[in-house]
C-alpha cells in the first residue's frame, strides 16, 4: 500500500513537472510570437522579402483601397514613418487589393512607405499573424522578428503612439 502511494506521488510529480516544461517551451517558441517569412509583389511589381526588414522596428498595416477606416488611418502611418524613420520604424502596408488602385491611391496620398499588394497571400500573411479578418489591422514586431503587438481596427493618433513608444527610443 505504501508503495503504491509512494509510486502514485512519484508519477504525478513527473507529470506535472513534465507539463510545466512543456507549457514553458510553448509558451516560448510559439509561431505566434515570430514573424512569417513571406514574400509578396509591391505595386510595381517587384517581389520583396520580409526580411528585407529584419533589424527594423516593423509595422505591418493590413489595409484596401475600399476600406474607408484603412483610409482615414494612413496619413498617421504616413506621419509616423517621417517622424520615426530615422529612429528604425518601417511601415509596411499589405493591400487585400489589386495594383492599379493602390498605385494610384498611393501617389494621391504621397504614402512614403512600402505596400505590397496580393489579395490573397495578403490575407494569408493577416492569418498566420492572428490578424483577425477585418480591416484595418496593424501588427508590430519588433527588431528580433518577433510579434508584440496587434491592433485590430482603425488607430487615432493617441493609439499609433502609445504602440510605437515602448519600441523606440
Amino acid at each position: 500500500m505504501k508503495r503504491n502511494i509512494f509510486l502514485s506521488i512519484v508519477a504525478l510529480a513527473a507529470l506535472a513537472g513534465g507539463v510545466a516544461v512543456a507549457l514553458f517551451w510553448l509558451g516560448q517558441n510559439t509561431s505566434e510570437n515570430v514573424r512569417p517569412e513571406f514574400a509578396l509583389a509591391d505595386t510595381q511589381g517587384e517581389i520583396r522579402h520580409v526580411d528585407e526588414w529584419d533589424g527594423k522596428l516593423l509595422l505591418l498595416n493590413f489595409w484596401a483601397t475600399w476600406c474607408a477606416p484603412c483610409r482615414k488611418e494612413i496619413p498617421l502611418l504616413i506621419e509616423a514613418q517621417k517622424k520615426y524613420g530615422s529612429a528604425g520604424l518601417q511601415i509596411v502596408g499589405l493591400a487585400v487589393d489589386e495594383p492599379e488602385p493602390v498605385r494610384e491611391y498611393a501617389a494621391k496620398l504621397g504614402i512614403n512607405y512600402p505596400l505590397l499588394v496580393d489579395a490573397m497571400n495578403v490575407v494569408k500573411v493577416q492569418d498566420a499573424l492572428q490578424g483577425g479578418a477585418g480591416l484595418p489591422v496593424s501588427v508590430l514586431i519588433d527588431r528580433q522578428g518577433r510579434v508584440q503587438e496587434r491592433f485590430i481596427g482603425e488607430m487615432n493618433q493617441d493609439e499609433l503612439e502609445a504602440l510605437l513608444a515602448p519600441h523606440l527610443p
